[in-house]
C-alpha cells in the first residue's frame, strides 16, 4: 500500500465530482462563445423555473421575447454546438439538442405568468366585491366592479387566441390555479356578483334613505335643508356661536345658520364650513380655515 498525498485526495475528488455531476462521463468543454451561450439559454431556463415555483410574483423575470431565447439556440449552431453536447442549464443539464424545447417551453410560462399577473388584479377586486353588503356601496359602484369583470374575459380569452395555455397550473395571488380556473371564478365571478349585487345594493340604499329622509321631514324640514341634513345625516352641527351641537332636529329646522367643523391635517387648524338659511332655502354656503381655534369661534356668528 501507498499513502495518499493530498494531492493525490484532492484529484480524486475533483474526479469524482464530475463523473457524479456528467452521469460517468466527462463533458466536453465549450469554448469561451458556446459557454456564453450556455449562460444566456441558463437565463431563460431560471425564469422558467421561477414561474413555475412563483407565478406572477416573479412576472418582472419574463421581460424578455421568447424569439432571443431561440436566436441564442440558432446562434450556438453557427458555432458549432454538436446536439449531443450537454449544457449546464436550470435546474437541470440537458442536451443542447433540447434547447429549442426549452426556449419553448420558456415562451409557455412567459404567457402563463403574464396572464397570472392580469389576473392577480382581477383576483384582488372579486376579493374586495365579496366582503361589501347590500348598501355600503352604490349600485354604480358594483357595476364599475362588474366592469373590471367583463374586460378581464375579453383579455384573458385574447391570450387564450393567442396560444395561452388553460389547464396547466399557475400561482395567481399565491394560489395554484388553471388559466381556466381562474377565468371563471375572478373575470366571470365579477360579472356574476356584479349583475345580482347593483339591484340589492340599490334596493337597500333606497330603504335606508327613506328612513333618514322620513326622521327630517316630519318636522317640515324640505328643499335645500332637507338635502344637506339627509346628506350629511350624524353629522354634528352647531349653531350661531359654535358652543354647543344641535341634537334636536326641531332646533335644524329653523337654525338660520349651521356651522361644521372639521379638524386639519397633521394638526394644521380647523376648517370651518358655514350655511346660512332663509325659510329652507340655502342662501349662502362659505368656508374658512383657521389655525387658531379662538380665530375660528369668532368666524361662528
Amino acid at each position: 500500500m501507498y499513502a495518499r498525498t493530498p494531492t493525490l485526495i484532492a484529484s480524486l475528488a475533483v474526479g469524482a465530482g464530475l463523473i457524479a455531476m456528467t452521469g460517468g462521463a466527462a463533458r466536453a468543454e465549450l469554448d469561451e462563445a458556446g459557454k456564453e451561450i450556455e449562460r444566456g439559454l441558463a437565463e431563460f431556463q431560471s425564469a422558467t423555473q421561477a414561474g413555475k415555483d412563483s407565478g406572477e410574483s416573479v412576472a418582472h423575470y419574463f421581460h424578455r421575447p421568447v424569439a432571443d431565447c431561440h436566436a441564442l439556440v440558432a446562434r450556438g449552431k453557427e458555432l458549432g454546438i454538436k446536439p449531443s453536447q450537454e449544457m449546464w442549464g436550470s435546474p437541470d443539464k440537458y442536451l443542447f439538442k433540447r434547447a429549442g424545447e426549452k426556449c419553448d417551453e420558456y415562451g409557455v410560462w412567459k404567457q402563463l405568468v403574464e396572464a397570472a399577473a392580469y389576473l392577480t388584479e382581477a383576483r384582488t377586486h372579486h376579493q374586495i366585491a365579496l366582503g361589501m353588503k347590500p348598501g355600503e356601496v352604490s349600485g354604480e359602484w358594483a357595476q364599475n366592479y362588474g366592469k373590471v369583470g367583463s374586460d378581464c374575459l375579453v383579455e384573458i380569452d385574447r391570450r387564450i387566441a393567442a396560444g395561452l395555455a388553460t389547464d396547466i397550473p399557475v400561482k395567481v395571488g399565491g394560489e395554484e390555479r388553471t388559466i381556466a380556473d381562474a377565468r371563471t371564478t375572478y373575470c366571470q365571478g365579477l360579472v356574476d356578483w356584479a349583475g345580482g349585487f347593483a339591484a340589492e345594493t340599490e334596493r337597500v340604499r333606497a330603504e335606508e334613505l327613506a328612513k333618514i329622509t322620513a326622521k327630517y321631514t316630519k318636522y317640515g324640514i324640505k328643499g335645500d335643508r332637507l338635502a344637506l341634513l339627509v346628506d350629511s345625516d350624524n353629522t354634528y352641527f352647531y349653531g350661531k356661536g359654535c358652543d354647543e351641537v344641535i341634537t334636536d332636529i326641531a332646533k335644524l329646522a329653523k337654525a338660520k345658520v349651521l356651522f361644521y367643523w372639521t379638524e386639519l391635517a397633521y394638526g394644521a387648524g380647523w376648517g370651518v364650513r358655514r350655511y346660512q338659511f332663509k325659510g329652507h332655502k340655502l342662501v349662502k354656503e362659505s368656508y374658512r380655515e383657521f389655525s387658531r381655534q379662538e380665530a375660528a369661534y369668532k368666524w361662528c356668528k
